[in-house]
């Protein structure tokens, strides 16, 4: 009897499969490929869309001018999507006379190194994944993206007061940490810490309404009690200080913060590079003559065959008048290799453009960098060199700039600034505003 219910059973089910019937299916959507594409460039870029200052670059292809990532919003067709990727690479060319965008080549090589988990054997963050912690998109992704592989890091693991922390440390030549970034690993992730104190008050730092030491307890809801132990277990306990350090202050440098820079006076660490292109009429052609003879010299040149990449600061010094820093990396300069040491002999000029007068004055200096050891141009590829630091610059009796501000007069400020390697004409160009 038992048989024949089964069979009977299936008979019936086969008959309704004939008959027509037919479990629900959910039609499959095809992907919009405008959606598609845009989907795949913002993964892989989207840190490097700017979102301040209006930009005219494709204005020729795309005819529209507005800011970088309302342009991209609005792309419309696959057509305006490959122009949009067009420009957008060609305005971060570093070197326009090569055939070759480094700049691409460069994140691109970082987006790799991401994919194949460069961090995850390393020593000093032993287990380290881009995958667990949000890929392309994680702050880990954000950080490694912009800036490279630290200079330092180290891992600090949870104890009875916080969670697990690492810091990342990215230094100039001086030893000066331009960027102290401090994850915390909250929930299974790391996030990135970005309340940065101004104060090491105890009142403020055990405060449970307001203490940036809330983010990295391990409990949810600290108490004073909590925050006061956290403290001192970082402050007396862990050996480096670089964690205390990394919580109190994100930069040495007064004019650096994490984000948020206005691209002129405040320089924000986590903000879309400024592409090496803005304008046509920010950057303007300069004829600067040809290279001298370099046969029978022993040369070592720059990664750029005509461009130096240099970031021109200027801030207060403690008179109140501007002081002009300049960082260049090792590998963007041209060095004349002469009984082991390295050579590299630039000039810089700077016209100062009164905007209520409009009269023009100059200044220029003479800078020469020597590294006691050849090698060394090689083998910093991710330091800074701090050219013209609070201190001046080395100008064999040239007036320093901060000597040269001094007698300006109170006022708004357009200076244009050029780098020129004097041997084979490389330049560097830059323009910025400050006020007297």
């Amino acid at each position: 009897m038992k048989k024949l219910i089964v069979v009977f059973a299936l008979l019936l089910v086969g008959g309704c499969a004939h008959s027509g019937v037919k479990l629900a299916t959910q039609p499959v959507k095809p992907i919009d490929p405008v959606i598609q594409a845009k989907q795949d460039f913002f993964e892989r870029y989207h840190f490097f869309i700017t979102r301040i200052g209006t930009v005219s670059y494709y204005q020729e292809s795309l005819g529209v001018t507005d800011k970088e990532n309302k342009i991209f919003e609005g792309l419309k067709t696959i057509e305006e999507v490959n122009k949009f990727t067009e420009v957008f690479w060609k305005a971060r060319d570093t070197d326009p006379n090569t055939p070759e965008n480094e700049f691409k080549m460069l994140i691109d090589s970082r987006i790799e190194n991401i994919k194949k988990e460069i961090f995850a054997r390393d020593l000093s963050t032993p287990g380290l994944r881009f995958e667990g912690n949000g890929g392309l998109s994680s702050d880990l992704a954000r950080v490694y993206l912009l800036h490279g592989e630290p200079h330092y890091k180290e891992v600090l693991l949870q104890n009875q007061f916080h969670v697990d922390l690492m810091v990342w440390y990215y230094f100039d030549l001086d030893g000066k940490p331009l960027f102290r970034f401090l994850f915390y690993n909250k929930y299974g992730l790391y996030r990135l810490f970005k309340d940065y104190g101004v104060t090491i008050d105890i009142d403020y730092l055990v405060d449970p309404s307001f203490s940036p030491l809330r983010e990295i307890s391990i409990n949810i809801s600290p108490t004073a009690q909590d925050l006061y132990d956290l403290w001192e277990s970082l402050a007396y306990r862990e050996p480096s200080q670089a964690f205390v350090a990394a919580l109190l202050e994100f930069s040495y440098y007064s004019d650096v913060v994490i984000e948020g820079g206005d691209g002129n006076k405040r320089f924000g660490a986590l903000d879309p590079i400024e592409p090496a292109v803005l304008t046509a009429e920010k950057y303007k052609p300069r004829i600067l003559g040809e290279p001298e003879d370099l046969s029978g010299k022993e040369m070592l040149f720059g990664k750029y065959l005509s461009f130096i990449p240099a970031h021109f600061r200027l801030t207060k010094a403690v008179d109140g008048n501007p002081s002009l820093a300049l960082i260049v990396l090792y590998q963007h300069l041209d060095w004349e290799i002469k009984d082991g040491k390295a050579e590299s002999k630039l000039a810089l000029n700077i016209n100062v453009f009164s905007k209520e007068t409009a009269e023009s004055q100059q200044f220029s200096s003479i800078l020469n960098i020597t590294l006691a050891n050849a090698d060394d141009a090689r083998a910093f590829k991710n330091v800074f060199i701090l050219v013209d630091s609070f201190n001046g610059a080395t100008s064999y009796g040239l007036t320093k700039f901060r000597d040269f501000a001094k007698k300006l007069s109170p006022g708004d400020y357009i200076i244009d600034m050029d780098l020129l390697d004097l041997r084979t004409m490389k330049s560097g160009i830059n323009i910025k505003e400050f006020t007297k």
